[in-house]
């Protein structure tokens, strides 16, 4: 069984997805839904992720046909193999070509489309904070003129990362096991495997380091550009203060 899982650009809303297709999703992780079509999967994350099990490339083609016009897969996808093997000793085996399972169940699957698709979102983000960086460099080579420009847009970066940090943190679940592993041991570790493996929490960690920097980069331009302010309206008390003495030296010679 192979495993699709793609970042998803201007995606429609679930239940238009469900309309098009003909599909029904359940709810099985938090902000995660599947639908099910035979022995076949699809995995629709809250982070724009679409993942497709026991599907092939040209099925998957196919079947999005009908949403050609509205769903855009990007460029950002990782594919990773599952294999059943009653032969194996341990219910799971994680190697870089593919995953090993002893028997197949539905939360086993749903947790690898998980990891993959959280891979997936990480790569995204890794791309998008990529770009922040590069805007944040232009900004502090930038000689500190126009006030009011320079604060616009610090501002507009600050509000795109503070939405960032939220889709990362709350819609990826990254720093939460979940809720479907309470009662399932096997598919807990095999969660905490397929993390490792991917490199999740290295990864997010990354993600974590990039954003400070972002944070530190604004607060010190909003310092500066703060304190550009102060001294432009220092120079117009100034300015004040020295009309009004040259208007009275100008009245009193009167």
């Amino acid at each position: 069984m192979e495993l699709y899982s793609y970042h998803v650009q201007k995606a429609p809303q679930r239940e238009e997805i469900e309309l098009r297709l003909g599909v029904r999703f359940e709810r099985v992780l938090e902000k995660a839904f599947y639908a099910r079509l035979g022995e076949k999967y699809i995995f629709l994350t809250a982070f724009g992720c679409l993942a497709f099990l026991g599907f092939s490339k040209p099925e998957i083609d196919d079947f999005l046909k009908p949403l050609a016009e509205q769903i855009k897969l990007g460029q950002i996808n990782q594919d990773y193999k599952i294999e059943e093997d009653p032969n194996l000793a341990t219910p799971f085996r994680v190697t870089n070509e593919k995953l090993f399972l002893k028997s197949k169940t539905d939360s086993q699957l749903f947790v690898a489309a998980l990891i993959v698709s959280q891979s997936v979102g990480l790569e995204k983000y890794e791309a998008v904070l990529d770009n922040k960086l590069a805007t944040s460099k232009s900004l502090l080579s930038q000689k500190m003129t126009g006030y009011f420009g320079k604060r616009k847009a610090l501002i507009a970066l600050a509000n795109s990362l503070a939405l960032l940090r939220h889709e990362i943190i709350v819609d990826m679940h990254l720093l939460d096991k979940p809720n479907i592993l309470w009662d399932d041991e096997t598919a807990e570790r095999l969660y905490n495997e397929l993390s490792i493996f991917f490199e999740l929490k290295e990864r997010f960690e990354v993600v974590e380091f990039k954003l400070s920097l972002l944070k530190d980069d604004i607060m010190f331009l909003t310092d500066i550009l703060n304190h550009k302010k102060s001294e432009f309206l220092e120079w117009i008390i100034i300015w004040l203060i020295a009309f009004e003495i040259f208007m009275g030296l100008y009245k009193m010679i009167e």
